[in-house]
């Protein structure tokens, strides 16, 4: 690897290790996934970017779910990573997953989709995307922070981890969060995509998410063939900050099974 990468990016884990792509949610930062990551860091290489306008990557004035996707992919050509990715997306990074299945299909050898949704944004979202964005620029992050924080955690989630979410969401420059309201509002319908899936998919919800209920889990489950779902309790759509070791657990011992069952390839 040499050179500067397109996106400012942590590196967990040996290179020589399996690697495994995590892409965050909205309005946060790679920050989101470092709990769980640092588990399985002794058995995988794990790549936390962060996505354009979040965290230490500079902010662009328009993004869409496809250049996040082509970003990502820009991403494994500057680090000279040619095998294929697990790639674990939350919310927003698991829109973008989808969206990456369809865009650069050869590159994925597994997907972990955790708390987010098929479908393309209602008429009605659009213009909530609209004003996400627009409070974002006239208001600050903080703003739209707090309207967030509650419904993003389960009802008893740990004070500190409320905190620490808080935090992560208030560190995201406007600008960020502007431009990804409104790659979301312009998202595709992914639906028709959850049949065609054709690599090892796992599901992780928090029992408690009150924005990507479990109903939507259950379609997604039901359509992608093969796909397994696993419930993590006490937790809502943040499971990896807020349950991190059953999440990482989870995500391991699935890994370790596909792992063990793919088929042997000759040299």
């Amino acid at each position: 690897m040499g050179g500067v990468l397109p996106l400012h990016t942590v590196m967990l884990g040996d290179g020589a290790l399996p690697p495994v792509l995590f892409v965050h949610g909205f309005p946060i930062s790679h920050e989101m996934w470092r709990p769980a990551a640092e588990r399985l860091a002794a058995r995988w290489r794990c790549i936390l970017p962060d996505l354009p306008g979040y965290g230490r990557t500079p902010a662009r004035a328009e993004c869409g779910i496809g250049s996040y996707a082509d970003d990502l992919a820009g991403l494994l050509d500057a680090m000279d990573e040619r095998r294929r990715v697990t790639l674990v997306g939350l919310s927003m990074g698991g829109i973008i997953a989808l969206e990456f299945f369809r865009r650069h299909r050869s590159r994925i050898g597994a997907m972990v989709l955790c708390d987010t949704r098929y479908n393309a944004e209602t008429a009605e979202g659009v213009v909530q995307r609209e004003r996400v964005a627009r409070m974002a620029l006239d208001h600050g992050t903080r703003a739209v922070a707090e309207t967030m924080i509650d419904r993003a955690l389960a009802p008893n989630a740990d004070v500190a981890v409320r905190a620490r979410l808080m935090g992560l969401m208030c560190a995201t420059p406007p600008e960020g969060v502007a431009a990804g309201s409104r790659a979301l509002a312009g998202r595709a319908d992914s639906f028709p995509t959850l049949r065609e899936i054709d690599v090892p998919t796992l599901l992780i919800w928090g029992r408690e998410d009150q924005i990507t209920g479990l109903d939507i889990a259950e379609v997604m489950h039901r359509e992608i063939r093969g796909s397994r779902l696993e419930i993590i309790e006490g937790a809502g759509h943040v499971p990896p900050m807020e349950r991190a070791e059953e999440f990482a657990r989870v995500v391991g011992e699935w890994m370790r099974s596909h792992e063990a069952n793919a088929p042997c390839r000759g040299a």
